[in-house]
């Protein structure tokens, strides 16, 4: 076979075409260099140019050893246990404790996991609803984190975008600019057809596993679902916050307290519970987003009070700036 020929037929079947004259560059290089070996050792030019083209078994070698290795294939994924770790405890610190949401978020990071061999953005979606101020959008942001550590992302590209910018946005470029990152899109709902049409067209093909995360309130995501199904078949996993329960809230309070180096004691606790009980109404029922105003004033009138009290008895062994029944009394 003449050299050109073989060159041609091997090249024909590398996957990564991008590759070809660089793979075809070194094997010819290769071929020449052996042919001046078997010149050297006597064999006459006509002869010496053929014989390394018989060395087919080495030429497969080195070519195999040149082609990029294709990397997660779906069947070398080992699934996640159905279970969070401590870390991803910590990250969704707020939400475990309360019923069902540990489940979705297992969930969601196994479908994320199982679709990052696909390097489109066909499948691993995540749609995130709930009422308002229900913690969506901190949610996501402790989604967003755990799903680079179950992927072994070291950093990866975020952008927030409200529908009604996305809609004024070139989407094939902002496509580009995340790939391989997230696009969380908030109050999903009011997407027009023409950019729905577009990011569902954009995300059949390479965005390197650009994982798309859309939020709204739950009246408002029912009806794009229902208004795109085309679109809506591209979000594999789903996460429903629930109205959360006195207890639930509490929890909530214990934790971002804390977060902003604040205590709450026995007393004061027993007042955020009564707060949060008179302010409950069945038409709109408490959520994150007033427990967390109610916490910042009793945060800011602590500090007003800092003069009058005893320093020592305002600050915990631990460093705590602690939080009493009075910060609670409006």
């Amino acid at each position: 076979m003449e050299r050109r020929d073989y060159l041609e037929l091997m090249t024909g079947q590398i996957r990564c075409k991008k590759m070809c004259p660089v793979i075809a560059k070194e094997v010819e290089d290769h071929i020449e260099d052996q042919k001046q070996v078997f010149m050297a050792e006597g064999m006459k030019e006509e002869e010496a140019e053929k014989a390394p083209l018989s060395e087919e078994e080495e030429l497969e070698q080195f070519i195999d050893s040149i082609q990029p290795k294709k990397k997660n294939n779906p069947s070398d994924i080992i699934p996640r246990e159905k279970t969070l770790t401590d870390d991803e405890k910590k990250l969704f610190t707020y939400f475990v404790k309360v019923p069902g949401m540990r489940e979705q978020l297992i969930s969601a990071l196994c479908d994320v996991q199982m679709a990052a061999a696909d390097k489109t953005s066909k499948t691993g979606n995540v749609i995130v609803m709930g009422g308002k101020e229900t913690g969506k959008t901190r949610l996501i942001a402790s989604l967003i984190p755990a799903i680079c550590k179950e992927l072994n992302l070291p950093a990866s590209k975020v952008a927030y975008v409200f529908a009604d910018q996305l809609n004024e946005m070139d989407i094939t470029k902002v496509i580009g600019k995340l790939s391989g990152g997230f696009l969380v899109i908030e109050n999903a709902n009011q997407l027009t057809q023409e950019t729905v049409d577009i990011l569902d067209k954009a995300m059949e093909f390479r965005t390197d596993g650009l994982t798309v995360i859309i939020e709204d309130e739950k009246i408002g995501m029912r009806k794009l679902i229902a208004r795109f199904p085309k679109f809506a078949k591209k979000f594999t996993s789903m996460i429903n916050i629930p109205v959360f329960t006195n207890d639930e809230l509490v929890n909530f309070a214990r934790v971002y307290t804390k977060e902003n180096g604040y205590k709450i004691d026995q007393m004061g606790m027993l007042a955020l519970y009564n707060l949060i009980g008179v302010n409950q109404k069945e038409d709109q029922p408490m959520n994150i987003g007033a427990v967390k105003e109610m916490l910042d004033a009793a945060m800011a009138k602590s500090q007003g009070g800092l003069l009058k009290f005893n320093k020592k008895k305002r600050v915990d062994r631990d460093g705590f700036t602690v939080l009493y029944e009075k910060d609670f009394a409006k």
